[in-house]
């Protein structure tokens, strides 16, 4: 028979018993739909993040080198990791297009305070400087917002341990002031905080929260910071430049005995956040995808009854001149024809779920090539492997046993 003949009666088979064609094919819909609903939804968010993560308004290839320094006093201070020598020596490694001092955000700093009464000793105070309102146990007044952040107001919010420290046994420590380096903050809150116990004596514990933009304005360093920005040149291959500059700087750097430098390439850790991803995407979907081998064994079984419900067919074929051959081609494409329409059906579903739960998220799921072909390869591995057997069952039955 020729392959049209063999469609077509392929096709006719399976039209004859809808109802469990169709049920068949309802689980290789749904294995399809959950498979591509979890790629979509999983690739989505992996472009979300990265898409944040790098998002910028300049298109210039950026490293940063970072110091480490050895001692924690060194790390918590405000003190500048690099000086303008170490910037003229990146400046004069070729590749290098532009070298600056920045601050990569460290959430705290220290710094001294004092009451506004000379009899009061100094303090040290760790300032957060994360935008965030403090997630703190208020007592009284109120925390930190934006408006404070915007507005870089002179307000602090502090803790019960400290407005002991600074003004004893009061009633109130709400509306006093705090002398942070000769500039007066109004205390607009108190928080619980940690108590100063042996078991938390070195914990990170903080004594005062500063909005961040007032920490800039009134006492962050000037061209100070502990990160190294190095913009590279075009043509230039990113990670060599900056190894050059790294070899430089741990020869000559100002901070060399001090602590340690270190490479921070964003692209990097994004293509590492990617993979990450990724594979946490592939990994859901090969548990959903398991769906695919009970629908899979549901067509074999569907098929099994098929032979043995057209045995008598399978015989007048024989007498008729079909070959084995042919008969076993029949089966097969059945079995192909039921997966490939479930997957082309579940591809469908799967989109328009994926679509919908777009709607209720912060990202945009995405149906790609790949979806599309790992959709086919699927359901055309699904109906070939699980309708050889049946197949080949049909091909084999003796005809002299089908005529008696």
């Amino acid at each position: 028979m020729r392959f049209i003949e063999i469609l077509q009666s392929s096709v006719k088979a399976l039209v004859k018993n809808k109802r469990r064609t169709i049920l068949t094919m309802l689980g290789i819909i749904i294995g399809i739909a959950s498979v591509i609903t979890i790629i979509a939804l999983g690739k989505g968010f992996q472009n979300s993040v990265v898409q944040n993560l790098t998002q910028s308004e300049s298109s210039d290839v950026v490293i940063n080198i970072l110091f480490q320094p050895r001692t924690r006093d060194l790390s918590n201070s405000s003190r500048s990791f690099y000086d303008m020598a170490d910037l003229e020596m990146a400046r004069a490694i070729e590749g290098v297009e532009k070298a600056e001092i920045g601050e990569l955000e460290r959430g705290f700093t220290s710094i001294n305070a004092t009451t506004n009464k000379n009899e009061l000793k100094d303090k040290s105070i760790a300032l957060m400087l994360n935008t965030d309102a403090p997630k703190e146990t208020i007592l009284t007044g109120r925390t930190l917002n934006q408006a404070d952040v915007d507005a870089t107001s002179r307000v602090v919010l502090i803790s019960k341990a400290t407005g002991q420290d600074l003004f004893g046994d009061v009633e109130s420590y709400l509306g006093r002031s705090v002398e942070i380096q000769g500039i007066l903050h109004r205390i607009v809150g108190v928080y619980e905080g940690q108590p100063r116990t042996a078991v938390n004596l070195n914990a990170n514990r903080f004594d005062i929260y500063m909005p961040k933009t007032t920490y800039e304005q009134y006492y962050a360093p000037k061209n100070s910071g502990n990160n190294l920005m190095l913009t590279i040149r075009e043509g230039y291959v990113p990670k060599d430049v900056a190894d050059q500059v790294m070899e430089a700087l741990e020869v000559r750097g100002s901070m060399k005995s001090e602590g340690t430098y270190m490479v921070f390439d964003m692209a990097l850790m994004m293509e590492g956040i990617g993979n990450i991803l990724t594979m946490i995407t592939y990994f859901i979907s090969a548990i959903a995808g398991i769906s695919l081998l009970i629908a899979g064994v549901g067509v074999m079984n569907m098929m099994y009854i098929s032979v043995s419900e057209r045995t008598k067919e399978i015989g007048i074929r024989r007498a008729l001149g079909a070959t084995k051959s042919s008969v076993r081609n029949q089966f097969l494409l059945e079995g192909l024809t039921i997966t490939l329409i479930g997957g082309a059906m579940g591809l469908l579903v799967g989109i328009l779920i994926s679509r919908i739960a777009s709607q209720f998220l912060p990202f945009t799921a995405v149906v790609d090539t790949f979806s599309v072909l790992l959709t086919v390869i699927i359901s055309s591995s699904i109906g070939l492997f699980f309708s050889v057997m049946p197949a080949n069952s049909a091909a084999q039955k003796d005809l002299i046993d089908i005529l008696r």
